[in-house]
């Protein structure tokens, strides 16, 4: 399907030259190339009607679909929503959003199912064997209800404390085992704030009413900087507790999953820099999977699969950076920054099957970052080939339209196998760099 080399990007200019004494105040980014890792999949989507686009837009989409590798694609089975034979073929975990079907903002129906418990339980039996007809074999993964934490998705005024929203979920937890037995995997809370606390409720309930859940599932798709910057310490703490805690270890069945099922303020889908800093903390904090936010559809802006192409299908800057983090991936080595807001990840078979390096802003200020590597060849003299991948400007077209000036400098390796270099980080960019 694609390469693993990138001819539309080209290797564009960066300055990146200086003795690691110019200055003490820049940010510093570790890479240890010695040291593998075994990272999740911070690359899932969710909707995206590919049935509903002409045939050319449809072609393109499958094939940029398929270059990112996604891990899970969160949705219905509707057009408008997931084309499930095509999800699985990209070989994505189909996650079904069971409030979805239920209703949606705008289109609620005029009876909530706690006002109607055993309506609600028949209902989500029937859906279950729809999802059991639709993939007969393998684990069925259910998301319950989406942000019930928000008045745009549950009825708050009523249900302040969302005591009735988890009775609900047991509700739907029990039926779905009822119908699908052991195959289906059950999410929750998919809230959209205040992770830590609402699944903590939820964890507490279950426990005391004999309900389970196969993953954790929250949002971040607010919060600015702050949120980020957080992200790895949360999903950190709600390991230890899924580990150590009784509750929490008595409700999580088997691998104790952590998804973030929505990721990406709308101010920040269109920054390769801020999506940088998100996978970052994703692999960091050890979620296994995560999907990234919708924000709309038929806008220009919008464009198609979460906003990583334009209305035509075609690439923007985004795209770029989603399918060289994807390639990178696997081979994944250690990396760490001296701030969230500077990003690193390394990898030791990326495009060209060389090292690289993606070094990223998370906002729209510029600035030098130091960036130190280890695990080098000793006593040797790298090439390096830097490219820019720069915020999505016109949103009508594809993002990539910066000039494909090359540049290319040698990195002196020393005895222990380390070498630094300044790299520059223009606003809201990622600097993908070749090492070798």
């Amino acid at each position: 399907m694609f390469h693993r080399y990138f001819p539309a990007i080209g290797l564009v200019w960066v300055l990146a030259f200086g003795s690691a004494s110019q200055s003490q105040a820049a940010p510093v980014a570790t890479v240890n190339f010695a040291h593998p890792q075994v990272v999740g999949n911070a690359v899932g989507f969710m909707h995206g009607g590919e049935p509903l686009l002409s045939d050319p837009v449809a072609a393109a989409f499958r094939v940029r679909s398929a270059g990112l590798s996604p891990g899970i694609w969160r949705g219905v089975p509707r057009e408008w929503s997931l084309h499930l034979a095509d999800v699985q073929l990209l070989g994505a975990r189909p996650v079904f959003v069971l409030s979805d079907l239920w209703g949606l903002p705008g289109h609620w129906p005029a009876v909530w199912p706690f006002d109607n418990l055993p309506a609600y339980s028949a209902w989500v039996r029937r859906r279950a064997a729809e999802f059991g007809r639709m993939i007969p074999s393998g684990p069925i993964w259910v998301d319950i209800w989406n942000e019930p934490d928000t008045a745009r998705y549950w009825p708050l005024a009523r249900d302040p404390h969302l005591d009735r929203y988890k009775v609900t979920f047991l509700a739907a937890e029990q039926a779905l085992r009822a119908e699908l037995g052991s195959r289906v995997r059950v999410l929750g809370p998919s809230t959209a704030g205040k992770s830590s606390m609402w699944t903590s409720r939820l964890i507490a309930f279950c426990a005391a009413h004999h309900c389970h859940l196969d993953g954790v599932a929250w949002h971040i798709a607010g919060g600015g900087s702050r949120a980020m910057s957080g992200l790895a310490r949360s999903l950190h703490r709600a390991h230890e507790l899924a580990a150590h805690n009784g509750s929490w270890r008595a409700v999580l069945s088997g691998k104790r999953q952590f998804f973030v099922t929505e990721y990406t303020p709308v101010a920040q889908r269109f920054l390769p820099g801020a999506l940088l800093s998100y996978w970052a903390q994703l692999e960091r904090g050890g979620a296994e999977q995560a999907a990234f936010a919708v924000w709309g559809h038929g806008r220009p802006e919008d464009g198609l699969l979460d906003a990583l192409l334009d209305i035509w299908g075609q690439p923007r800057s985004t795209w770029w950076a989603s399918r060289i983090y994807a390639v990178g991936r696997p081979a994944r080595v250690a990396s760490a920054t001296s701030s969230p807001l500077w990003p690193v990840l390394g990898t030791r078979h990326g495009s060209y099957d060389k090292r690289e390096v993606l070094l990223g802003s998370w906002g729209l200020r510029a600035g030098r970052v130091l960036l130190r590597m280890r695990g080098l060849p000793p006593r040797r003299r790298l090439r390096l080939r830097l490219a820019v991948l720069r915020p999505v400007r016109g949103l009508w077209e594809a993002g990539l339209t910066w000039p494909r000036r090359r540049t290319a400098s040698l990195l002196k390796v020393d005895k222990h196998g380390s070498a630094s270099r300044y790299i520059f980080v223009p606003g809201g960019s990622v600097v993908d760099i070749l090492v070798g």
